[in-house]
């Protein structure tokens, strides 16, 4: 008598099961692995916006022949062309009125010039509330992270954003050169 060879049931069930279990794991490996790859690039988008929006005010505030901060809002007067010109940068939402409360869940950061109001300093030169270049949006409040500070002769800029359930927040300490 001759020996037949075939796969057994238990053989094919073992099997199946076997293939099953490896794509699964696979399948499993590559989800993970997406949402961290997605989770990665939500950090490096707010990390983006937020080093951009330090940069420039850092910028500004090195370049700076007057500084002035008061109610999270950086006022400063930059020598353009041979004539003082005055800026505030200072947290914007379309709920508050200046001077804000600060009780709004995000605000934008915002760079206008000034208006001369006379020779008392730039802390009281004038501007619209809502006008100039919007330079980040969705800052987490100063209760939250975000701060615009002054020691001594320098400004502290701390500014906090959150998407999703990402969070970044950045810090700069800038002395003006020309102060």
């Amino acid at each position: 008598m001759r020996s037949r060879k075939a796969l057994t049931l238990l053989e094919i069930v073992f099997t199946l099961t076997l293939v099953v279990f490896i794509s699964s794991s696979i399948v499993f490996l590559y989800i993970v692995s997406l949402r961290g790859w997605h989770q990665i690039g939500g950090r490096s988008d707010i990390h983006e916006k937020l080093h951009f929006a330090l940069e420039r005010v850092t910028r500004d505030v090195r370049e700076a022949r007057a500084l002035s901060v008061a109610n999270h809002a950086l006022r400063f007067t930059l020598n353009e062309n041979g004539r003082d010109t005055s800026y505030i940068y200072y947290l914007y939402n379309a709920s508050d009125v200046w001077v804000p409360a600060y009780d709004e869940s995000a605000y934008d950061l915002y760079r206008t010039s000034l208006t001369p109001a006379g020779s008392a300093g730039i802390g009281d030169d004038a501007f619209t509330y809502g006008t100039g270049d919007v330079i980040v949006t969705g800052l987490e409040p100063p209760s939250a992270a975000t701060a615009i500070t002054s020691t001594s002769n320098h400004a502290v800029i701390k500014l906090g954003a959150k998407e999703g359930g990402d969070r970044l927040t950045v810090r700069g300490n800038v002395t003006p050169r020309n102060v």
